[in-house]
């Protein structure tokens, strides 16, 4: 069995599928795991529909996947103090994304059993939501899987949390950016793992910022996106103990993917970052794989 790793990234979404892309002509996977940007991505290609996620990447513009409400913050935040309005609990509002993902998942079968990931706010444990290979998203059921995605989306202080059954959920990148050990786990008799990562990248900088606030989610996803180093490090430690023999872990053949220039943003999410982020992962996937562009 043949498992598939994709990473958060955020704006950087385009490197993934541009990478994916590639990969799955080459190689046919049985369960994908994801995170943040990575479960979007992975929803996409379990659901057999990376023709469409080409379309809504190449197309889409900040406004169709968040409402910024910066001019906002301060106001809201003054309000609350003094008791009269609920605290905001990210400086974006994700209402846009939760629409699209419903949109594009309703009615749609899952054909490669799918995995996200998300860290419980309360206890700080990490959560694997599983969709399994065979279900139908109906209008039945739809809102309920659609917010386990969310819930790996939810850069803490960015995005607000995702309530599910009474608790808090966030962004699986706090813990997992890269969530390669979950994938071990899932697929015990693994073949092989692809392993797409935005990694811990140099960003383009934008320069249309107009206030120190708008740079905190830039801090932020920085911050997070410090962890892939500890995954890949773990991973190839204790895989190269395997390969020479160490009886108490298992080799994992793996193929690793990773940028090599700066990506866009964390927190913009338009078509022109995204196509020349798309090119790179698929110039990064040809490399890797050995083919030619």
């Amino acid at each position: 069995m043949n498992g598939l790793v994709l990473s958060g990234a955020g704006g950087a979404i385009g490197f993934l599928a541009g990478a994916l892309s590639v990969v799955m002509k080459e190689i046919q996977h049985d369960k994908v795991v994801g995170v943040s940007a990575g479960a979007l991505t992975g929803i996409m290609y379990a659901c057999r529909r990376t023709d469409r996620l080409q379309e809504l990447l190449f197309t889409i513009e900040d406004k169709d996947v968040v409402n910024k409400r910066l001019k906002n913050y301060a106001r809201r935040l003054l309000f609350h103090l003094i008791g009269i309005a609920s605290p905001i609990k990210g400086i974006y509002d994700n209402t846009p994304l939760r629409k699209l993902i419903r949109k594009e998942l309703l009615g749609q079968k899952v054909h490669i059993h799918y995995t996200c990931v998300s860290v419980n706010a309360h206890t700080g444990r990490e959560i694997w939501w599983q969709i399994p290979k065979g279900t139908i998203f109906t209008d039945a059921d739809v809102d309920s899987f659609v917010s386990m995605i969310i819930s790996s989306t939810a850069i803490p202080g960015i995005f607000p949390p995702e309530k599910i059954g009474g608790q808090y959920y966030v962004d699986g990148g706090v813990k997992t950016h890269t969530p390669i050990q979950p994938t071990k786990q899932l697929l015990a008799q693994a073949d092989h793992l692809t392993i797409i990562s935005a990694g811990a990248r140099e960003r383009r900088q934008l320069e249309n910022i107009k206030s120190d606030l708008d740079y905190l989610p830039e801090v932020l996803t920085d911050l997070i996106s410090l962890v892939p180093e500890k995954d890949f490090a773990d991973f190839d430690y204790r895989n190269q103990l395997a390969q020479f023999g160490h009886p108490d872990y298992r080799y994992y053949p793996s193929l690793i993917i990773k940028p090599t220039q700066a990506l866009a943003p964390a927190t913009r999410f338009h078509h022109e970052f995204i196509k020349e982020d798309w090119r790179h992962g698929e110039e990064r996937a040809h490399k890797v794989l050995g083919l030619r562009a």
